[in-house]
């Protein structure tokens, strides 16, 4: 510790503190433009000068304290120096009344510093204006505005690590430029929004999406959590409540996202305020049976010759259903499911849940089924997930949870990120593995598909579609041969490695690399990376448990982390990057087949008969069936009526004409959802739900974190919230379920869970907490588990061998192609919030199928060409796009697209063990589309 005076206030702060620190540590301001805490200081615009005592002044921001220093932040020199700054700076700015952030937001900090300084400028000669740039959907760019702070290329460097943002031209014609100079929009700018975060002036401002931006002072700040993928990202909606209406959200302080957000966080919230929203409950008329889809492209329709809308068309759709009240509708669907249930028995029936509702929600959709239904038939999106992840877990670690977190990647000396296009599909986390690529963190990116963080890595390996468990068997092949085994954590805390050793023996480098096709050499070499580090951090996506043998691929993934003795210390682990929300949440919640909460088995009769004496009713011993599971079986007739719950399986689901089919011979089906979506088209009886918007529950990120989601809006319409529509349907079959809150059914959760037993609304604070927590008032929770042992019987790990097969369908002359599916930034899952959100659909507004250069020569198809993708299951038309991104014989096609759906084409054959279906490899042919 060192100490120093400021204005007179006697100051000890620790060596290495900056001016600017310490001087907020006593609460003195001092002004800035350049400066942002959360950026590393440049010192650029000199704002902050200070006397320090010496021949000239010192920019607070980078100067750092020295013992005995006193420090004047304040004279007649420094205020002088600071309004002629201002005054130069003011010169070429805008009108004040002109400018888009004052304007909009009125926190333009140049302007604040004009009105302290009386400076305007208007004794200096302007120089010529500046353009602007209009070409981004989502932020305004006004170079007139620009004062080169600097702030906005750190950000989108440094924190997000996008590098899109620099400087430009000579003397006033310097400003910032995109890329090459070239607009905004047509860059490779993400649209995180980070940038205009950033800017302190009218350069850069987000553009209204919905009404006028307005000061945060006039506005209701809800602090909440976003609704899309399973980072979790913190942050704040700044509301019209007159009006219900959000006006804009930014990022917040946490120890997971801290204060980042990407395109759909910051700019993709106005779903819940779409026209199209569901608001009284609907039931289908009698002329419209039998049932089936509307929609023309649901039915095969879709000749190739058109691009219809993104959207399901109501004004096709709504005239087979009639509104109806509440009573009837209630009524109507809990009388159906009895009969069924009575009539054929309780397995007749099955539920879908949703990773997009709350903790609340997904425990009481599970509870509604077991104890009204009498069936473990229920399931929900982790199944087409990480369910082979989950399973391999489970069975290899005890648990089926990451060991630690997104943000330990800063502690790692290696990063291994498997089948993961992560700035596409976590592109918060993925802003973390860049930081810690910049500190030194070394970086290895295996997948068939070359995505942004490849251009980050420092080995990156475009192994064959299909391979992963011949290439990862090498790599431990090369450990084993090289002697990087860790001995001493193999013995104290494994079991099995003499059957892993056995199992990999088989595959050399050599002979690997004729399968997977990356060299011998390059594997040896990772491996001798990976094997060295100190510490090292496994993240994989959904191109490792997306395939029939994913959990053999996740199988590798935890034995090659524990011969490492990559578990349990900092820096070090297992983690499946979660795909939804509350896809953890919901699983931790037990909306799964073959577990109650906190995956206690439905089979053992005394965690069974722990559930049925707080329910207070037998519950059945058998496990129920998964997704594809229940499909199947409503297409033979062995399920007759389902309850689904904010999911889409028509566009989620693999082979859509099989789930087209299975859906049309349901006897019953109603669906609680936001929208009318392509699944409700087949619904008996359609309830209109409550968005993420507009309730109170808890959820849990991919890091074990448990957050608080708040209300930001009130209902529309007639709309209910889902735990009470669940609950009065319960109640209606003969299951009484009445609680006063979600508060209350969060106890009840908690209290028959080990992991979120200590849980309360009081003590997860305004982040949330990570589980297991013995005491969360104190602490905020491990981010590394298991540096002790495992919770298995005897506390050891387990090696568990795993054989490379070939894909179930391999390409030939017919379909030369493989086709590999997955998400674009921009846009979710089914498509149902993120294409009726403007700025998002606006970015990526259609469906696209994305081939390499040489195979798009070969046949003969350009850029733009409107092709049609074929397998032997369907064919759907959509845009051609050319990019070095795909693998040879590889083509892609993001499954968001009602209108060219990805999944008429993949296969749902399952993982034995997972039960998750193959979306990542079935056999295509591409063709020009007729005309």
């Amino acid at each position: 510790m060192i100490e120093l005076t400021i204005d007179g206030v006697t100051v000890k702060v620790p060596e290495g503190t900056t001016l600017i620190e310490a001087a907020a540590q006593v609460g003195i301001e001092i002004p800035v433009l350049c400066h942002d805490d959360r950026l590393d200081p440049v010192g650029v615009c000199r704002m902050c000068t200070v006397d320090v005592g010496e021949r000239a002044l010192a920019a607070a921001c980078v100067r750092v304290c020295e013992d005995g220093m006193e420090v004047k932040t304040t004279t007649d020199e420094i205020e002088k120096h600071r309004g002629n700054l201002v005054d130069l700076l003011m010169a070429d700015q805008p009108e004040p009344e002109a400018d888009p952030r004052e304007n909009a937001l009125g926190d333009n900090a140049l302007l604040a510093l004009a009105r302290q300084y009386d400076a305007w400028g208007t004794d200096w000669a302007s120089g010529s204006p500046r353009p602007a740039d209009s070409s981004s959907a989502v932020i305004a760019v006004e170079h007139g505005s620009c004062i080169l702070c600097d702030r906005c290329i750190r950000a989108c460097n440094d924190i997000q690590g996008n590098n899109v943002i620099g400087r430009t031209g000579k003397g006033h014609a310097a400003r910032i430029g995109f890329d090459l100079d070239i607009a905004m929009g047509e860059s490779t700018c993400v649209s995180c929004g980070e940038c205009s975060a950033a800017c302190p002036t009218g350069a850069l401002v987000d553009r209204p999406l919905d009404l006028p931006l307005r000061p945060a002072a006039e506005l209701a700040q809800v602090d909440s959590v976003c609704p899309y993928c399973g980072v979790g990202c913190a942050l704040t909606y700044h509301v019209d409540k007159t009006e219900n209406r959000i006006v804009f959200a930014e990022g917040r302080e946490s120890p997971g996202n801290q204060a980042r957000l990407c395109v759909k966080g910051r700019y993709g919230w106005d779903y819940a305020q779409h026209a199209q929203r569901l608001k009284v409950p609907l039931i289908r008329r009698e002329e419209a049976y039998p049932k089936g889809p509307i929609s023309p492209e649901l039915r095969g329709e879709h000749d190739g010759r058109r691009k219809p809308g993104g959207l399901v068309d109501y004004d096709a759709v709504m005239p087979s259903f009639r509104e109806a009240s509440w009573e009837e509708a209630l009524a109507l669907v809990a009388s159906r499911l009895s009969e069924i249930r009575d009539g054929h028995g309780p397995d007749a029936l099955a539920g879908f849940g949703s990773a997009k509702c709350s903790n609340e929600e997904a425990y009481l959709f599970q509870k509604w089924i077991r104890a009204a239904w009498g069936t473990n038939n229920v399931d929900h999106c982790t199944r087409l997930c990480h369910a082979s992840s989950v399973a391999a877990l489970l069975e290899g670690i005890g648990s089926g949870a990451v060991t630690t977190t997104y943000g330990d990647a800063l502690n790692a000396e290696v990063l291994l990120i498997a089948g993961s296009n992560t700035t596409a599909n976590h592109p918060v986390a993925a802003t973390f593995f860049k930081q810690a690529q910049r500190a030194g963190t070394k970086i290895i990116v295996v997948d068939p598909r070359r995505g942004q963080m490849a251009e980050e890595a420092d080995f990156y390996c475009r192994i064959k579609p299909g391979t992963d468990v011949a290439f990862y068997n090498a790599i431990m092949n090369a450990i084993l041969a090289e002697g990087l085994v860790d001995e001493d954590y193999v013995a104290q805390y494994t079991e099995n490695f003499e059957a892993l050793k056995e199992g990999v023996a088989d595959y050399s480098p050599e002979r690997a690399a004729q399968i997977c096709g990356v060299d011998a050499e390059t594997i040896r070499l990772i491996a001798q990376t990976f094997g060295s580090a100190e510490n090292a951090i496994i993240y994989w996506g959904m191109g490792i448990s997306q395939h029939t043998h994913g959990t053999n691929n996740a199988r590798c993934l935890i034995a090659l982390a524990l011969m490492t003795g990559n578990v349990g210390k900092a820096g070090s682990g297992l983690h499946p990057l979660r795909g939804q929300n509350n896809v953890q949440g919901a699983s931790d919640s037990g909306l799964i087949p073959m577990v109650y909460p906190d995956y206690q088995s439905v089979q053992d009769p005394s965690i069974r008969q722990k559930f049925e004496d707080a329910w207070g009713t037998k519950l059945s011993p058998d496990p129920g069936l998964t997704v594809v599971e229940i499909m199947h079986a409503a297409l033979e007739g062995g399920v007759k009526g389902m309850y689904i719950m904010g999911e889409n399986p028509f566009l989620s689901d693999p082979n859509v004409n099989k789930v087209r089919k299975a859906l049309s011979q349901l006897d019953f089906l109603a669906v609680q959802d936001i929208f009318l979506t392509e699944t409700a088209e087949f619904a008996d009886v359609i309830l209109p739900a409550s968005s993420y918007m507009e309730k109170l529950g808890t959820y849990t990120n991919t890091d074990r974190r448990v957050q608080i989601g708040r209300p930001v809006l009130d209902l529309p319409g007639e709309a209910r919230l889902d735990w009470e529509i669940l609950c009065e349907l319960s109640t209606r079959m003969g299951y009484a379920m009445d609680y006063a809150s979600p508060e209350e059914i969060f106890g009840e959760f908690a209290g028959l869970t080990g992991a979120y037993s200590t849980f309360s609304y009081d003590n997860l604070g305004g982040t949330g907490k990570l589980w297991p927590n013995p005491d969360p008032a104190a602490d905020d929770g491990p981010v590394v588990l298991f540096g002790e042992g495992f919770p298995t019987e005897n506390g050891r790990a387990k090696f568990v061998p795993a054989e490379w097969s070939e894909a179930q369908e391999l390409p030939n002359d017919e379909y030369p192609f493989v086709l590999n599916t997955g998400r674009l930034l921009e846009h979710w899952h089914t498509g149902s919030m993120t294409r009726r959100s403007k700025a998002l659909d606006q970015i990526e507004p259609e469906a696209f199928v994305s081939i390499h250069p040489a195979d798009a020569e070969e046949l003969g198809v350009a850029q733009g060409d409107f092709v049609e993708v074929t397998s032997r299951r369907g064919k759907i038309a959509l845009t051609l796009r050319i990019s070095d991104r795909d693998r040879r014989g590889v083509v892609f096609i993001p499954f968001h697209f009602r209108e060219a759906a990805a999944n008429l084409l993949t296969l749902d054959t399952l993982d034995p063990d997972g039960k998750i279906p193959g979306f990542k490899f079935c056999a295509v042919r591409i063709e020009r589309a007729e005309t």
